[in-house]
Parts: structure tokens; C-alpha cells; sequence
């Protein structure tokens, strides 16, 4: 690629992320976060094992925070009223905010930047990679762009900077003793976040080493099978798991998260819960329900448009290597498997990191400008739903 196509491709799409970052920060209610005020004083004061990003978390001025937006929405809810408090409240820590966004991003656009020498460098220890490092790059970028991502990445929890981590096994999951290292930080960090980490890597090594007999349809097997497997015995799996005491685990069977979330949302409504807030959805349930069928629609419609016009000139690629075909069929099964045997796992903040490997799958069916257009037609249309709440 032509370095200065490059450069300036690099800043138009750093710019996008900037301006949907400064979107989301307006029009996303600031406390619509996973146990805000629980988490925010917990940040402020439990002392630090190790350097944490939020060590600057005085800086938010939580102190003098009055909660004057009313979220009176849930996970049920179809249409919202958001009052002009909400923005009120975003506007007091729009710039602490986006500081904090940009400065845990900087490590991911710094390795898209430097693209030729990340690939020198792999090439350099994985002679036998054959991993298509344009692709690599268009799939974080398609990932940063994410109206999901966008929204995750705004939260004030060190869980955040555990997405970032993981998002990392992506460039190195080809080498199992770096991919180790990644998930032992992760451990480290949180436990929840380690237990689907290590499902899906797992995955990836069990998937890439199935034999290719019957048409390349074993990993689609191994997907039907494990999700059949874990919703009938999920409950049985859970005990299982429970015996290994690990304290995740714990806390899941022996607080009021099983007694709840276990009870509230049926197996079968679990992965639905998912794929919802991959594409976007807040802790407490705000949404875009037009969004959720517009997405898959346009992206069925823009598959099937290059498959019957043969269009490989646009795609300019064959089909996808057996490696990336394993890292797609280990994402949707940890996160389809996971959600029918952890009941509090069902939320995408767990499976965030999975996206640049779901992009990077998509991109052998898509161009990468039209999943430009899919990513951003469909953050448009959740906006102006949002803006509409508001009206």
C-alpha cells in the first residue's frame, strides 16, 4: 500500500473514531454504566497491586457527582424519554472522558500505524504465518468503530483496560505461549473476563485441529454440538464447574446474580442478549431495536449481492484460511456455549474482544468498504434513535 494512501487513510478513520467517541459521550447517559457508583468508589479506593490506567480517577471529580438524568429504562423497554439533563451531566466530564478513551486506545492505533513493521516483525518469528495483515488492520479498525466498542470503551471500570488486554490475542493467537502470557494478565485483571478467554482459546486449538474431511463442515459441527450440549446440561455444567472454587464462580452460584439473572432471562433468550449488545445496548437496556434488524439484513443483502456477482475483484481474496475459519466458529461457540452455562455472562462486554475476529472473517465475504458503509449506516440509525428519546 502506498504510504501516504496509508497516512491518510490512518487519520480519516482515526477521526471517525474520535467524533463517535465525542458522539457517545454526549448522547449516553454518563451513569448508565454496570454498578456506577459501586464501581467508581471502588476505583477510588482500593489500593492499586499494580499500575492501573485509572490511577488518575480523582481527576473525574466523582466527589461532587449529583445524578440529576433519570434512567427509568430496562432490558424490557422498547422506547425511552431521555431528559436535557443527561447531556448536562455528559458535558461536566466530556473532556476527562474522552482523555481517558484516547489514551487506552493509543497501543491498538499505534500497532495500525506501524503495520509493516508489526509485520516484519511476526514474519520475522512465524515463518509459517499466513495471516493477511491488511486484513488484520481493517478488522481492529471496524472493531474501534463499533457503536458497542465505542460504548464499552467509555465506561469507568478497570474491566475496560482487561478488553484491551484481550483484544491483543488477536495479533499473536497463532503462538500459544504468548496467547498464555496475554490470558495470565487477564487473570490478574478479572476472572470472569479469564474463564472466557481460555474457553475460546481453547476453542480455537481444538476447532484449527479438527480434520477437513467433509467439506470444511466440522467446524459447524463442533458449534451445533457444543451449544446442544451445554443448553441441555447447563445447569449440571455450571456445578461441575462450581467444584473447581474458583471465585467467580462463587459468587455467581452463592449471590443474587444466579437467583435473578438465572430466572429472568431463559437459555434460549441469553444468546439473543448477546447479539443485542454486540451491536449496541447499555447496562441498564438502552437500545436500538430497528438497529438490531437492520444490521443483519444489510449485511445478508451485501453477501449475497458478492456471491451472485462473483465479486472477487471487490473482495480481492479467496476463500478464508483454516485459521481464521477457527477463530470465527470459537468466537459464536464460547460466547453461545458460555452464555447457557454462566447466567451473569450473557452481556457482551465478556466477548467484546472477539470482534476484530469476527470482522476479520466477514472480510473475505465483504469489502472492506462496505463494512465500512454496514458499520457506520447502522451507528447512524441507533443515533438518530437515540437523539429521538430525547425529543
Amino acid at each position: 500500500m502506498n504510504t501516504k494512501n496509508y497516512i491518510n487513510k490512518f487519520i480519516f478513520f482515526f477521526t471517525i473514531y474520535v467524533f463517535l467517541i465525542l458522539l457517545n459521550d454526549l448522547l449516553i447517559p454518563f451513569q448508565d454504566q454496570p454498578d456506577f457508583i459501586v464501581r467508581v468508589e471502588r476505583l477510588k479506593n482500593e489500593p492499586k497491586v499494580f499500575f492501573s490506567i485509572y490511577s488518575y480517577i480523582n481527576f473525574f471529580n466523582y466527589d461532587q457527582f449529583i445524578q440529576t438524568c433519570d434512567i427509568n429504562y430496562n432490558n424490557q423497554t422498547i422506547w425511552f424519554k431521555l431528559n436535557s439533563n443527561c447531556i448536562y451531566e455528559n458535558i461536566l466530564y466530556y473532556v476527562s472522558r474522552l482523555c481517558h478513551t484516547l489514551t487506552l486506545t493509543i497501543p491498538i492505533f499505534f500497532i495500525i500505524a506501524n503495520l509493516k513493521k508489526v509485520e516484519n516483525i511476526y514474519s520475522k518469528y512465524f515463518n509459517n504465518s499466513k495471516r493477511n495483515f491488511k486484513k488484520i488492520a481493517n478488522s481492529l479498525i471496524l472493531c474501534l468503530i463499533s457503536p458497542s466498542f465505542i460504548y464499552f470503551v467509555s465506561l469507568v471500570s478497570e474491566e475496560v483496560f482487561t478488553v484491551f488486554v484481550m483484544i491483543f490475542l488477536f495479533l499473536v493467537s497463532e503462538s500459544i505461549i504468548l496467547s498464555c502470557f496475554i490470558l495470565l494478565l487477564v487473570l490478574g485483571l478479572d476472572q470472569g473476563s479469564f474463564i472466557v478467554g481460555l474457553i475460546f482459546y481453547v476453542n480455537i486449538i481444538i476447532i484449527n485441529n479438527l480434520p477437513r474431511k467433509l467439506n470444511n463442515k466440522m467446524p459447524k459441527i463442533y458449534f451445533i454440538l457444543l451449544s446442544a450440549i451445554t443448553y441441555i446440561f447447563s445447569f449440571d455444567l455450571f456445578k461441575i464447574l462450581n467444584f473447581l472454587e474458583i471465585n467467580k464462580i462463587y459468587e455467581i452460584s452463592n449471590g443474587f446474580i444466579i437467583a435473578d439473572v438465572a430466572d429472568k432471562y431463559p437459555l434460549l433468550l441469553r444468546p439473543i442478549i448477546t447479539y443485542m449488545s454486540l451491536i449496541f445496548m447499555t447496562s441498564s437496556g438502552l437500545k436500538s431495536v430497528a438497529t438490531y434488524f437492520y444490521f443483519p439484513i444489510f449485511l445478508f443483502i451485501l453477501i449475497k449481492y458478492n456471491s451472485i456477482t462473483d465479486n472477487t475483484t471487490v473482495l480481492n481474496s479467496n476463500q478464508p484460511p483454516k485459521r481464521v475459519i477457527s477463530e470465527f466458529y470459537a468466537s459464536i461457540t464460547t460466547m453461545v456455549s458460555v452464555v447457557f452455562v454462566l447466567p451473569d455472562h450473557s452481556y457482551a462486554k465478556y466477548y467484546i474482544f472477539m470482534l476484530p475476529f469476527l470482522f476479520n472473517y466477514l472480510l473475505y465475504y465483504l469489502s472492506f468498504v462496505q463494512a465500512i458503509i454496514l458499520i457506520l449506516s447502522s451507528t447512524a440509525l441507533l443515533y438518530i434513535n437515540i437523539i429521538s428519546y430525547y425529543i
